[in-house]
């Protein structure tokens, strides 16, 4: 009897014990792989959709870094594009939302560089921005609080914004920004309508919601700076 049991201690595993032991290092493998799997798209998708983001907070830091100092602002169906420092955001006739930035050319000194007729040169940047499916704009009025209690309206603005991302998982976009230029007393308040009938001071989608009607925010800044 003590031999028998010594030859089967020898023997290691049986066949079903190693068909056993495969097939659970199979599950677990198999559970791995779907694991890793599962947060590679995770991840794969986060960057994603940060990338989107990316470039629809860029859009808007440019909006509000312009906003503040703009001298003149106006609803138009094209882009601003002469010799004028100037921030054009808006949607081409195929619905493509861009920027279009005309900036003073300088020289090494911070001089601006002139022609051969003394005129100031202007370079064009166009930013093609397809995160985008929508913009609203709005320019409101802002109220002063008079010392009884009861308000005011002054001569500025505030410029509010809806940037809508293409992809409706993300959030839109909102704010608004002083513009501390645009004052009716400098005839450049922003309810002047465009071809379109349409003035900032309503709400107005520059995309029109996908329709037909493609309009741009032009502002116009100055060139002195």
């Amino acid at each position: 009897m003590k031999k028998l049991i010594d030859t089967r201690s020898t023997k290691g595993f049986t066949l079903i014990e190693l068909l056993v032991a495969l097939l659970i290092t199979g599950i677990l493998l198999a559970t791995i792989s779907s694991v890793f799997l599962m947060s590679q798209k995770i991840y794969m998708r986060g960057v994603a959709i940060s990338n989107k983001e990316g470039t629809i907070t860029n859009t808007e830091t440019n909006l509000q870094e312009v906003l503040p100092v703009a001298i003149l602002v106006v609803l138009a169906d094209k882009p601003k594009e002469d010799t004028e420092k100037s921030y054009s955001i808006g949607f081409k006739p195929d619905g493509t939302c861009e920027e279009v930035i005309m900036s003073l050319v300088v020289n090494a000194k911070g001089e601006p560089v002139l022609d051969s007729q003394n005129r100031k040169q202007f370079s064009k940047s166009v930013n093609t921005i397809p995160r985008i499916s929508e913009i609203k704009v709005a320019a409101v009025q802002q109220m002063q609080t008079n010392a009884d209690g009861t308000t005011t309206a002054i001569d500025a603005y505030t410029l509010s914004y809806e940037l809508v991302p293409a992809d409706k998982t993300m959030s839109i976009l909102k704010g608004g920004v002083v513009m501390n230029n645009i004052k009716q007393s400098n005839n450049n308040a922003p309810n002047v309508t465009n071809a379109a009938g349409k003035n900032l001071v309503n709400r107005v989608p520059l995309n029109d919601n996908g329709g037909t009607v493609k309009q741009y925010l032009v502002l116009t800044l100055d060139d002195s700076e």
